[in-house]
């Protein structure tokens, strides 16, 4: 019964390392692409009065994208859906954030892109994973 008793609380030990591991990870991620997204947007052609970089969990980084104008909240939400669009999200997703994600040992890295109203509505929320091919970068 102790062996039992130690092999869960053992096993319960390494889980929580491994999660904050990750969470760490994710956080310093989070960190440096915030930097990164408000030096890009900052540069006066942006579409976005704000672009937030947050994170859900050990392994979901949440990129949230304000409008600075008002936009046609239904025409926003068809064009982000659109096929292409999202493959081209994908894309830019895939050659950049996941490999380092992966990279940095998040394990299911996920990112999500939100998009406001300038009065902060929700237009359309959209994950990702990675596609097959992505490696971690190195």
């Amino acid at each position: 019964m102790k062996k039992k008793i130690l092999v869960v609380f053992f096993a319960c030990v390494a889980l929580f390392t491994v999660a904050a591991c990750s969470q760490n990870a994710l956080g310093k991620l989070v960190a440096s692409e915030q930097t990164r997204v408000t030096a890009q947007n900052n540069k006066g052609t942006s579409p976005y009065a704000s672009v937030k970089v947050t994170s859900e969990g050990t392994s979901t980084i949440v990129y949230t994208y304000t409008f600075k104008l008002d936009v046609d909240k239904a025409a926003m939400a068809s064009l982000y859906q659109m096929p292409a669009e999202k493959v081209s999200q994908q894309t830019a997703l895939d050659d950049t954030i996941f490999p380092e994600m992966l990279g940095k040992g998040i394990k299911n890295p996920k990112a999500k892109n939100v998009y406001l109203t300038k009065d902060g509505k929700t237009i359309v929320s959209l994950t990702f994973e990675p596609s097959k091919t992505v490696k971690a970068a190195t």
